[in-house]
């Protein structure tokens, strides 16, 4: 008996298939161009995890050359002799290494700029290279007053190999153009600029002065037989004693991967987002043939075909427009893969060579299938339900709501739980995924109400006081099958998206100028020896400056916490406080009186120590106080320099953090810190960019150990960043935005007939070609602009958030350019739908009044 059974089964299930194939005869080209809109979703996918594969691949072949040595040992501070001591135990070949922030002055274009100067000695890179134009300037810069520039630097302003610059009190010969560091990226020249010079004339500078700050590391390469990470292990007794960090090749790959791994989540979510719009899409288009289906339905019921054998017969039909439009997807996936590199340079450390894997192209098509499948189902559960006696039902229209259907409550939580999942295994953190999923179905359901809501809303009050051909346009976006909601959901998300981007660079930039507005400072100079104050004051008075603070900053540690030792906590792995926090240098410092940048949130600041009053009262900023867990009344012992002073929390407060001046996490009573070693930091305000020239080439040319800092390069710095991320977060969102141009396009496609039908009988009533044009162009420029308004309308509230709860700066909207961004997604959304529509109008009335639905 099992044998015909298993034969029926078979000719069954060839017979739905052949149905399938049969009744899509008609239909293909439509079907496939439904499915389009999932392709550049199963694209970004595909080419996002083959980029993944590549450079994990790449880390792996390259990982010695991203280090550029096989251990490194760094410390904030000089090494001491018993560390110098081991580090000379170890053998092999050694370089060491000496960085710090500084001024270069460029005499010839008259000009300084902040810079991170490292001092070199020996042949460090062991692994890979210094890549300079010309390439032997990696070699000759270490033999003589030479240096290596910064490319982008020298760009800026307009040097020149050869040309002369100065570090402090040395001059130095430009000996080559910098192009790339092992293990660094070009972003990095962004946030300061690197120049490179012998370590043998770093004296000659005099830039090294009490309380600068510098970086100390010493660069290793062993023998190939050398257990490095044993070693490093055995250098461990010396972080907790002396502050010392080692990193070895294995060290950084990790930390290359922990990066890049965020970059590919982050990647994938963009992907993902345009594949869940164009699943959308899918379901809208899925929607709107299945009602063109439903006769047909009915005359395979009236046939003998049972409602499981037509719905299988659909679902055949989706699933081969989802493999279909995957496969699609693979093939423009591959083709973006070799583009996607050129997005990328600025933020990964080393040349990407893209490498095809099979295994990242099966789990992108198997991602576009799943969602293509998933969103189709919804349309087409309604097919059980079409009885026989539908056939005899002259152009049957469904009414009223379909029934409560168990199984579109089950898919709508599968959809939830995938995207929920997806997002989760894409962030580090559980909560970030959720956090993912959460706004983006969030940003799903509100496109979809505030399009439905403004819909309702334009039925309601119906402007019938506009003219015929206003009214009729207004009145298309109501046509059956026009998909009015997926189209506002399609478009209104590109808007927001790209809107989202542009107003939060803008509110960050506009905050930081903010901060230097009015009588507020807007130049630090720092490193200021206390010997250097009066001659500071004097350039200042000549050019009619007034320091607006003079502060002293005090280095110090913290050597216990609450009765706990610095060591004890360091050891503890399973302790609340994070260790970076104790094993940090805090810049601090000392006043009578608290700033305009500080709101005092518990406890009594108090200004002067008093010895009679026990432990002196410090006033800690209030994150640190809840990073380190202490409140009023806790204490916290600091090592000043070797000099151990014990204190209590006798205040929290809270620092506005965004302007040009110095704060601080920890500020000391005065009497306490006076005698310790220091150095000054003055902020002064200038209005006049020539004055300010003037006064950082006087400053420097009498103090050159002195840094400066004003706020126009803070927000160059910062605009610079900012550019070079939005890059990469405009490419993502270029995908949703090309999905929405594809949905509008199969959109379009499908209401073709009833645009055809709609102009013949326009035509038919006398309306002039100009006038059923004008109706089209009026649709289209309301769709859009109901699209592009509730996106970016969504977008500012979005960013009012971000800015106001997460980057705590105040939310600064602009008008212009908002409107620029409307008005480009009506004009996108016109030209598409004129190009889509294009011939509706050529077709004969007679030929269209005599044609069957």
């Amino acid at each position: 008996m099992t044998q015909p059974n298993e034969v029926a089964r078979f000719w069954q299930w060839k017979w739905l298939f052949v149905m399938a194939w049969r009744d899509s005869r008609t239909h293909r080209r439509r079907l496939l161009l439904y499915v389009s809109s999932i392709i550049l979703g199963t694209a970004a996918l595909v080419a996002i995890r083959s980029l993944a594969d590549s450079m994990e691949l790449t880390v792996n072949l390259e990982a010695k050359s991203l280090l550029g040595a096989d251990l490194s040992v760094s410390s904030g501070q000089p090494f001491p002799q018993p560390v110098r001591d081991r580090l000379d135990s170890l053998g092999g070949e050694r370089s060491l290494q000496m960085s710090f922030s500084s001024m270069l002055v460029m005499p010839r274009t008259e000009s300084s700029r902040l810079v991170q100067v490292r001092a070199l000695e020996g042949g460090y890179p062991f692994y890979g290279i210094l890549e300079t134009n010309p390439s032997e300037a990696a070699q000759t810069f270490r033999k003589g007053p030479f240096a290596l520039v910064d490319e982008g630097l020298m760009i800026q302003y307009a040097l020149s190999v050869g040309d002369t610059v100065r570090l402090g009190a040395s001059s130095f010969v430009i000996a080559g153009r910098l192009l790339k560091i092992p293990g660094e990226t070009v972003a990095m020249s962004a946030i300061g600029p690197r120049v490179y010079i012998p370590m043998d004339r770093l004296e000659a500078t005099q830039l090294i002065q009490p309380g600068s700050r510098v970086n100390y590391r010493a660069y290793f390469r062993f023998s190939p037989d050398r257990d490095v990470e044993t070693l490093a292990v055995s250098l461990r007794s010396l972080r907790a004693q002396y502050f010392v960090n080692t990193e070895t090749v294995e060290d950084r790959k990790r930390q290359v991967g922990r990066s890049l791994s965020n970059l590919y989540g982050f990647l994938n979510l963009g992907g993902f987002i345009a594949l869940i719009l164009g699943s959308v899409g899918v379901a809208s288009a899925v929607n709107t043939y299945v009602r063109q289906k439903l006769a047909t339905v009915a005359i395979l019921r009236c046939l003998g075909a049972d409602a499981r054998q037509t719905f299988t017969i659909y679902l055949i039909q989706a699933v081969g427009m989802g493999l279909a439009g995957s496969l699609a997807g693979v093939a423009t996936g591959i083709a973006v893969l070799y583009a996607v590199p050129a997005v990328l340079p600025d933020f990964v450390p080393f040349v990407i060579e893209v490498r095809f894997s099979w295994l990242p192209v099966l789990q992108g098509m198997g991602i576009g299938l799943l969602m293509a499948v998933l969103f189709s189902l919804l349309p087409l559960l309604p097919v059980r339900c079409i009885s026989p006696l539908h056939a005899l039902i002259s152009a049957y229209e469904p009414e009223g709501r379909q029934p409560r259907d168990p199984w579109r409550i089950l898919i709508f939580i599968v959809l939830a739980a995938w995207v929920i999942g997806f997002g989760v295994s894409q962030t580090r953190h559980p909560g970030q995924g959720l956090a993912f999923a959460g706004g983006l179905i969030g940003a799903f359901l509100l496109l979809n109400l505030v399009a439905r809501g403004v819909i309702r809303l334009v039925r309601w009050v119906f402007p019938d006081s506009w003219g015929y051909l206003w009214r009729q346009g207004l009145a298309n976006l109501f046509r059956p099958n026009n998909q009015t909601v997926t189209l506002i959901v399609a478009l209104g998300l590109g808007a927001f998206l790209l809107t989202t981007l542009f107003l939060l660079q803008y509110s960050l930039l506009e905050n930081l100028a903010l901060a230097g507005s009015g009588d507020q400072p807007n130049m630090v100079i720092f490193d200021v020896q206390t010997d250097q104050k009066e001659p500071l004051q004097e350039i200042m008075a000549k050019n009619e400056l007034k320091p607006i603070q003079q502060v002293p900053v005090v280095a110090m540690r913290i050597a216990s916490l609450k009765g706990r030792t610095a060591e004890e906590i360091r050891s503890d792995t399973t302790g609340a406080t994070p260790r970076w926090l104790v094993q940090r240098e805090y810049r601090s410092t000392y006043r009578e009186h608290l700033t305009d940048t500080e709101t005092l949130i518990e406890g009594h600041f108090t200004g002067r120590a008093s010895p009679a009053a026990g432990l002196p009262p410090v006033s800690i900023e209030e994150d640190v106080a809840y990073d380190l867990s202490v409140a009023l009344g806790d204490t916290i012992g600091f090592d000043v320099q070797g000099i151990r002073i014990d204190t209590v929390v006798g205040s929290i407060r809270k620092v506005n953090w965004q302007r040009v001046q110095p704060n601080f996490f920890v500020v000391f009573p005065a009497g306490v810190l006076e005698e310790a070693p220091q150095f000054h930091v003055m902020v002064t305000r200038i209005d006049d960019p020539t004055t300010s020239a003037r006064f950082q080439r006087e400053v420097i040319r009498a103090l050159p150990n002195v840094s400066m800092i004003d706020l126009q390069l803070i927000m160059s710095t910062v605009d610079a960043i900012l550019d070079k991320v939005a890059l990469v977060v405009r490419f993502m969102a270029l995908f949703s935005v090309f999905t929405g141009v594809i949905v509008l396009i199969g959109v379009i496609t499908n209401s073709r007939y009833q645009r055809v039908q709609e102009s013949v009988l326009l035509k038919t009533l006398g309306g002039t070609r100009r006038q059923v044009m004008t109706i089209m162009v009026l649709e289209y420029v309301f769709l859009g602009s109901i699209a592009a308004t509730t996106g970016v309308l969504l977008a500012m509230a979005a960013t009012w958030g971000l800015a106001v709860f997460l980057f705590e700066i105040a939310f600064t909207p602009v008008v212009f350019p908002l409107i620029a961004i409307v008005l480009g997604v009506v004009a996108v959304t016109l030209t598409v739908g004129l190009w889509a529509g294009r011939g509706i109008h050529n077709r004969p009335p007679l030929a269209v009044l005599r044609s069957e639905v």
